[in-house]
Order: C-alpha cells, then structure tokens, then sequence
C-alpha cells in the first residue's frame, strides 16, 4: 500500500505537522478540497501548534521539494488552515507514470494473508440471493487482485467471512450482513428471470446500436451490478418505479459509454499516427504537462488517478477490521469519475490540428486520458464489467 504516491505523500503530511495517526487511511485533520473550493488549496490542513519550520512557508515549500514525493508550489496559512498548493506539473507527470508503470494492477498491492469467503445459499427471497451471490462475486474478485490467498476451509484462517441477510453464521465467522431488493417500501418479490427481463428492456430502450447480442447482454449485467450495488449491501438496494428507466441503468451505461468514447479517441489518435497525419507519442518524462491548465484536467489528476488506490485500501481495511464490503464505493466512483471526464472532452477538444503549437498540449491530454483508461479497466475487470467495443 504504502509504495503509492498518495500514501507516501500523506505519511510525509503525518510526520511534518506531527498529526497522531494510527493509520494511513485516517484524514482527521486533512482534506482534500473539492473543486468548488480548491482556489483555497488542493489540500487543507486542520491546524495544531506547528513547530517553527511548518510556520515558515518558505522552508515548508522547500521541505516538500525534497522530502515529500509531491511538492507544493504554495502555501497560505489562515487562522484555522493551512492551505497546500501542489506544483502541478510534478504531479501529473509523477502520477501518470505510476498509473503506466503498474498499469492494470495500479491501486493494489500484495496483502499475502489467507482468507475464506462463504455465503449463505437457502435465502427464500430471490433477489436476496442474488445480491448475495452477485456480492460474493465481486468480493472474490477484488480480494484475489488484492493478494489474499482464497481458501476453502482452514481453521488456522483468522479472516473468515458470510455473507447472509440472517443472524445466524457458522462458528468461526464474521456476518457480512447483505440486506434485499425494495420495489417502493416493501420486499421485491420478483423472480431472477423477471428481474432480468427488466433490466433487459430497460437497456434496450436506450442503448440502440449494439454491435452484437452479446453486448446487450453484457450491459444488462452491468446494469444489474449498478442497481445492486449502488449502495451500501447493509442496506437496501430498490427498483424504479413500474415503466421508470432506473437511474442506476442511466448510470451503468453512462460509464460504459465515457469509456468508450475515450478508447475511440485514443484509437482515433493511433491511427493517425500510422497515417503520418500526427508524431509518435512521446514518453512521460519528455512531456510538458505544465500546458495542462484546466480545472477539469486537475480534477481527474487529484481526485480519482491519484487517490483510487485509497479507495482500494479502504475497501481492504473496512473488511477486515468491520466485516464490511464497501463495493457501492467503486460504482459510485465511476459514475462520479465518468462526470468529470464528460465534462471534460465536451469542453475541450483533445485531437487538435497537428501545429506543433498545437501537440505538445494533446500529448499532456493523451497521456491523461490514457490514464483515465486503465482506471477504467483495472475497476472492470474487479467488478466483472465487460463493456462494449462501441456505442
């Protein structure tokens, strides 16, 4: 965990203002402005009796210069807050070479521990069951990315989870507690191939153009995944209502759509390349991300490429310490991730005209978006989401 810049950055943040922190993942005196706010600082900090060198922002800048992984470019201190401005360029370039470097292991690391996964299969209410079974799922998926080693059965194991709407668990197990599906207040009591049936007509009726059958398909488990899963599995997942299109729908193939459209931009650019129409991509290190100006670019940077692999620790950390498995917390952020970044390519044209005044600002923009990408993917491939090769 600690080999990612946003911990090695916060475990510098910990030991410069001697914040008491019994762990990485605890931000009680931190916070990462959001975009709103962020003319005050990309980061504030609470502020505590600070020793001499964090009074000085001068030497405070040149701390971060050479001992912080990330550092500022300013710093103003308030009466309650002290404001950090990272130095943009540094980041971007620092951040986006992590992402390319790990690629479709970027966020995680190794745990090594053993673990076993159970599930409770006699639920009478269907869509209990198949919460819970779509939750095993996805759990298994993101502990085996994680490193854990999945056992079936070991007494010697310490970390043994069930995942039940009942009280009642095997000895020796931790509940994962896993509440139904609501349609209005009460207990849906529909059959799975109904449910299905639902969620079928409800993508088909906005996802005209489907390159295949099975495409369609795959976006109504997608869909699915969304309604089950857009909250918190200890409470209620709920349906629209009778002829609504679920938002959760709107959402799954929102998501699927922003990252397809940024696949087609990227091929598009390829392309081009093999036409000779524009160069070769440079690497990482010889481009100029200073050139990356707009908000919208700074906000895709600082609050999901940099800081998705807190969302996997804390996926981790929840588990094990609370028998919790926080998955609403991945779909939310793709839905929110896939805001920003429509926001962004509707204001602002990535493929330029090849002027050499003109490529050095689209090679920033290819190497985030590129970034943007493997995010996209490495969170699919966890969450069984297989989107389509067009829209």
């Amino acid at each position: 965990m600690e080999e990612y810049l946003i911990f090695k950055f916060t475990k510098c943040l910990y030991a410069s203002f001697h914040i008491p922190s019994e762990s990485l993942l605890e931000h009680k005196f931190i916070y990462f402005e959001k975009e709103k706010f962020r003319h005050k600082g990309d980061i504030s900090i609470l502020r505590r009796p600070l020793n001499d060198c964090t009074e000085n922002v001068d030497v405070l800048i040149e701390e971060s210069k050479s001992k912080w992984y990330l550092p500022l470019k300013a710093v103003n201190i308030s009466t309650d807050y002290i404001h950090l401005f990272f130095n943009k360029d540094v980041v971007f370039r620092k951040t986006l070479q992590g992402v390319q470097n790990k690629n479709k292991s970027y966020g995680f690391y190794k745990t090594n521990k053993k673990i076993v996964l159970q599930k409770d299969t006699g639920v009478k209410n269907a869509l209990t069951q198949l919460r819970i079974d779509k939750a095993l799922e996805l759990t298994t998926k993101l502990v085996q990315k994680l490193g854990y080693e999945l056992r079936t059965e070991d007494s010697e194991v310490c970390l043994k989870f069930y995942l039940t709407n009942r009280s009642e668990v095997p000895a020796g197990y931790k509940r994962i507690f896993v509440m139904g599906v609501e349609d209005g207040k009460k207990k849906c009591e529909l059959t799975t191939e109904k449910y299905f049936s639902l969620k079928s007509s409800e993508v088909n009726s906005m996802s005209n153009g489907m390159d295949s059958a099975s495409s369609s398909e795959h976006l109504v488990d997608t869909s699915v995944k969304f309604n089950l899963f857009h909250a918190s599995v200890a409470s209620s997942s709920r349906l629209s209502a009778s002829g609504e299109i679920s938002h959760n729908t709107k959402d799954a193939i929102f998501v699927v759509y922003n990252y397809v459209r940024l696949k087609t931009i990227l091929n598009t650019y390829h392309s081009k390349v093999e036409q000779n129409i524009y160069p070769p991509l440079p690497s990482i290190e010889l481009t100029e991300f200073s050139l990356l100006s707009k908000d919208e670019e700074w906000g895709i940077l600082l609050d999901h490429i940099l800081r998705f692999p807190q969302l996997v620790a804390e996926f981790s950390d929840k588990l094990e310490k609370e028998g919790k498995v926080h998955l609403h917390g991945f779909f939310i952020m793709l839905v929110v991730f896939s805001n920003q970044i429509s926001r962004y390519y509707r204001r602002v044209r990535i493929l330029t005209e090849a002027k050499p005044h003109l490529v050095q600002v689209m090679f920033a923009r290819l190497h985030l978006i590129s970034a943007c990408v493997t995010i996209y993917e490495v969170m699919f491939e966890c969450l069984a989401i297989r989107p389509p090769s067009s829209m």
